[in-house]
């Protein structure tokens, strides 16, 4: 079986569509191991399959250590290398420096909600590709007013949890 073929096989052997979800076992050598295909696959392949919709879970075998995000980094930094940066170098250094500033939780839960509603915005709007840079910027601007707005109120539900 080619690792390089983007086709994925249900329980009964067949090619079909892409499932909903796969796990991927990482070998002690190294290598990513598809259970549903039955095949060593490449970062490419996984990045792919994200792409698609699959949802993935990579686990090393055999300790069976959950490390699915570490994976989707080394796709996130081969994607940055190969073209224009989508996450500028200001944007990682403030997320590795408020690692043990910000509780781990709260951070993840803005930057997902934050992608998810411009997603959305996008989305809602019927637009489909790229759009233009003064679009992103007019987007991302009123995010983060929503955000900024919804800030006192995030604040006070932390403080409060805190106290519990």
């Amino acid at each position: 079986m080619s690792s390089t073929a983007l086709t994925d096989r249900g329980a009964d052997g067949k090619e079909g569509a892409a499932s909903k979800g796969q796990e991927i076992w990482k070998t002690q050598n190294r290598r990513l191991y598809s259970i549903t295909r039955r095949d060593f696959v490449t970062n490419k392949y996984v990045d792919k399959l994200i792409t698609r919709g699959v949802d993935i879970s990579v686990v090393t075998k055999p300790a069976g250590n959950d490390i699915t995000c570490l994976v989707l980094l080394q796709i996130i930094a081969t994607r940055e290398e190969r073209v224009a940066p989508a996450l500028s170098a200001d944007f990682l250094s403030q997320a590795i420096r408020s690692h043990g500033h910000v509780p781990p939780d709260l951070l993840a839960t803005f930057l997902e909600q934050s992608l998810r509603l411009f997603l959305a915005s996008h989305c809602d709007h019927g637009r489909k590709g790229s759009i233009s840079v003064q679009e992103a910027h007019r987007l991302a601007d009123q995010h983060f007013r929503q955000w900024c707005a919804a800030w006192p109120e995030i604040e006070h539900i932390l403080r409060e949890s805190t106290r519990t």
